[in-house]
């Protein structure tokens, strides 16, 4: 064969090889595209122009800022595994290109246990048992009012309501864009001096805090001691009260130290709990710091679930004194590993 034969021949190969990679990187692109991180593709030697994400914002109420969860897949990609894979796809390699479709796809939603956020309903909204309309129906939530997500897939969000789980499609809810309201970090709703909740945010007590309190209490008891609950949920207007009344017996300077604002307080969520000794006294002060009971819960609590949410020494960072009757309900998991750390929620997530 001649030398030209061969040359031509290994031509058309490179030729036939190169237009392959192109036929795979535009199938992967396309997959991209389903999953919402086009913003990637813009690398791409092939494609010379940017690629934008358009979002449409809307005000739901007056209150804030809105945005549909389709329009935040983007979001969810972090910078490392972008730059990752950006190279991936510009190395043409097909074992390359195979891994990339795995992440992109860890990008798409999935239910999950944690809380991810709080929607806010654009009408009103249908909870179903499943991700089916033909099922059970749960409850009705009125337009505007809150429920927590946890996680979507397929159009559909599943969620916690007033205690009662379900399922509602995604076209009916938007999430809050105010980036100081409904703060939540791996799965904890935050909510401190410097994140709030609004005003007509009533989510109620939570059923599993309260569940994982009276497995905390029957331990107790077996060990001869015994407490109460003096302060769980309160409303918005509640806390308005306690703060009023703070202000007039203190004064705001030490009314600041020792109480939330309206909105900043923890006992909104339906996650936090002031305990007591199971007696007739209740003074709300440091003398409950000495107790056996309080001795038990420092070194317990976590057990069940719960963070001693306002330590000692802890002032400056907190912005409230100590308090070892507060105990903030994060679950079993995530508290034993603050109570390890010895840190503050704020300390522990960087906040």
């Amino acid at each position: 064969m001649s030398r030209r034969r061969v040359v031509n021949r290994r031509r058309r190969a490179a030729i036939r090889r190169r237009n392959r990679n192109r036929i795979v990187v535009f199938s992967l692109v396309m997959v991209l595209s389903v999953v919402g991180v086009f913003s990637m593709v813009k690398k791409l030697p092939f494609f010379k122009k940017d690629v934008a994400v358009l979002e449409q914002r809307k005000d739901v109420g007056g209150d804030a800022t809105v945005k549909t969860e389709n329009q935040e897949t983007v979001e969810k990609v972090s910078e490392e595994d972008k730059t990752d894979i950006t190279k991936k796809l510009n190395n043409n390699n097909s074992e390359d290109l195979k891994q990339v479709v795995k992440m992109t796809e860890s990008t798409k939603d999935r239910f999950t246990d944690k809380l991810q956020k709080i929607y806010k309903t654009v009408g009103a909204t249908v909870v179903y048992s499943s991700t089916n309309e033909s099922s059970t129906v749960v409850t009705e939530i009125p337009m505007g009012d809150y429920l927590e997500s946890y996680g979507s897939e397929n159009g559909w969000v599943k969620v916690n309501y007033q205690n009662q789980d379900g399922y509602v499609k995604l076209e009916n809810v938007t999430k809050i864009e105010d980036e100081k309201m409904f703060k939540v970090v791996d799965g904890v709703l935050i909510v401190n001096r410097e994140y709030r909740v609004p005003e007509d945010f009533n989510p109620g007590l939570k059923l599993e805090a309260k569940q994982s309190y009276e497995l905390m209490r029957d331990e107790m008891r077996r060990d001869g001691l015994d407490i109460k609950i003096i302060s769980d949920y309160r409303s918005y207007d509640e806390q308005r009260r306690v703060y009023d009344s703070s202000v007039e017996g203190y004064g705001k300077e030490a009314a600041d130290e020792m109480t939330s604002l309206p909105g900043h307080s923890e006992h909104q969520t339906g996650y936090a709990f002031d305990f007591w000794t199971n007696d007739d006294t209740v003074t709300i002060d440091d003398s409950f710091d000495d107790t056996a009971e309080a001795e038990w819960l420092a070194k317990n609590a976590y057990k069940y679930g719960f963070i001693l949410r306002y330590p000692r020494g802890k002032e400056a960072i907190t912005g409230y004194k100590y308090e070892s009757w507060h105990y903030r309900f994060v679950g079993p998991e995530l508290a034993k590993k603050v109570f390890e750390s010895g840190l503050t929620l704020e300390e522990y997530f960087g906040l």
